[in-house]
């Protein structure tokens, strides 16, 4: 892997945020102030920020986590934007345990991972939210603890959760950040991922799991992540980049989640 390409990659394609986003994982620079303002001012008043982003639009679990995300690379997790997006996907779980899209996104025609009817979507949700929370050190014990207890019952028998891939990789990272990483649900996850061949990964789900997985106290000592390190270096091409699962517009940000992973792991000293 050629991480000085990869930089090179997202400060000659990306936009201002996301340079500023590379610049600040790898320097631990605080961003312009003005960056934050403009995530200020896209936050609903319950916290969250809008289906694809757009204004007027509800609030969406999926949304909300990836501005946490970006805000975590702009090293701006302790900001009151952080922490009402943190409170308003805390104040979205269920009695029973679970994390569900609003209703009201199905007038929007959300894509079909967003779905609101879909159980393959709440098990998503149900993963994402609750590790976010779990992750950030947000969310109560019981809850996180009844967030796990709604995703064991969805649960196959080879050790992958119901639906998407990714909720078994975020769901064993929620786990592992619960009930440590030694306990069978996440081991048992973790011997699922190793077996799915190299040709089914894209290289945005690599540096996903990678960076869940490093979230929830995997190292380099982990069998799972040296394995997955060695495909994220099969997975750059030549100009630097790496691709994402979705379209060539998201590149650089599957790049700028490479970069994050390899400085994670310490493949990168900053």
């Amino acid at each position: 892997m050629d991480l000085n390409k990869a930089y090179l990659f997202v400060v000659g394609k990306g936009n201002p945020e996301e340079k500023q986003r590379v610049i600040c994982l790898l320097t631990g620079e605080k961003p312009d102030p003005l960056l934050l303002a403009q995530f200020r001012a896209a936050q609903n008043p319950d916290g969250g920020f809008p289906f694809d982003m757009v204004r007027g639009h509800p609030s969406s679990l999926m949304d909300t986590s990836l501005v946490l995300l970006w805000l975590e690379e702009l090293n701006s997790l302790d900001t009151d934007i952080a922490v009402r997006a943190l409170s308003f996907i805390a104040g979205k779980q269920r009695k029973t345990g679970e994390w569900c899209e609003d209703m009201e996104l199905e007038t929007l025609n959300p894509p079909f991972w967003m779905n609101p009817r879909d159980l393959k979507q709440v098990v998503f949700s149900t993963a994402n939210c609750g590790f976010w929370l779990a992750k950030t050190g947000f969310g109560k014990k019981e809850n996180l603890v009844n967030a796990c207890e709604f995703l064991s019952r969805y649960r196959n028998r080879n050790g992958s959760f119901y639906g998407f891939i990714h909720s078994t990789w975020i769901g064993a990272s929620l786990f592992s950040l619960v009930h440590a990483k030694e306990n069978r649900v996440v081991k048992e996850a973790v011997d699922f991922l190793l077996n799915v061949p190299l040709e089914n990964w894209f290289t945005s789900h690599i540096t996903w799991l990678l960076w869940c997985l490093g979230s929830a106290g995997f190292t380099r000592k982990d069998e799972v992540i040296t394995t997955f390190l060695s495909y994220l270096m099969e997975k750059q091409r030549e100009d630097g980049g790496f691709i994402s699962e979705d379209a060539e517009e998201f590149t650089v940000a599957t790049t700028i989640e490479a970069l994050k992973v390899a400085k994670m792991f310490r493949l990168i000293k900053v």
